[in-house]
């Protein structure tokens, strides 16, 4: 990796060929820049390894990022995943479940706490961020913290301060 600086236009027409290793946990990316501008087609190849929910592959790092790629090429990846693109966000790419979330139960406990369980892929991480008024943007939200795996593939999550709120709206998100 080779520190850059300023700004990197990358151009219509372009190809921007990458190249991610699971097997090491390492991945081309381009840093130091104060601005990125998508442009032209992203070719992402995995060198070796099985991709799974959670592997996460940093591409750019700077401090804004912009414009978008004509066409996207990602590594294939398995039954039940797929591809986040958070390249605008923070540069990255990551492997994400669409296995739908399962719930089993929810509860108000006896001490006042809600308690929501719920089955999932076993493994998967989840967080949770909550808020009193729904239509608030979710970078508004609370975060509440991690979700516990309680068995493979059970989840629970406990909010025991739900009883200081007259509503309050949740979100699990996995990473």
């Amino acid at each position: 990796m080779s520190p850059m600086s300023g700004i990197l236009d990358l151009a219509a027409g372009s190809t921007n060929i990458f190249e991610i290793n699971k097997t090491l946990a390492t991945n081309d990316t381009i840093a130091g820049l104060t601005s990125v501008i998508y442009g032209g087609s992203l070719i992402v190849t995995n060198l070796a390894g099985t991709l799974a929910p959670g592997d996460s592959f940093k591409l750019f790092t700077s401090t804004n990022y912009s414009g978008s790629f004509s066409s996207l090429a990602l590594p294939a990846v398995g039954t039940g995943l797929v591809w986040k693109n958070d390249l605008l966000v923070d540069g990255s790419i990551q492997v994400i479940s669409t296995a739908s979330i399962q719930i089993n139960g929810a509860m108000i406990t006896s001490g006042g706490a809600f308690q929501l369980s719920f089955t999932n892929t076993p493994g998967t991480s989840f967080s949770v961020v909550a808020s009193t008024n729904i239509s608030l943007p979710l970078s508004n939200w609370t975060s509440l913290g991690s979700v516990t795996e309680t068995a493979p593939g059970q989840f629970q999550f406990t909010d025991s301060q739900t009883t200081n709120f007259p509503q309050r709206f949740y979100r699990i998100t996995s990473p």
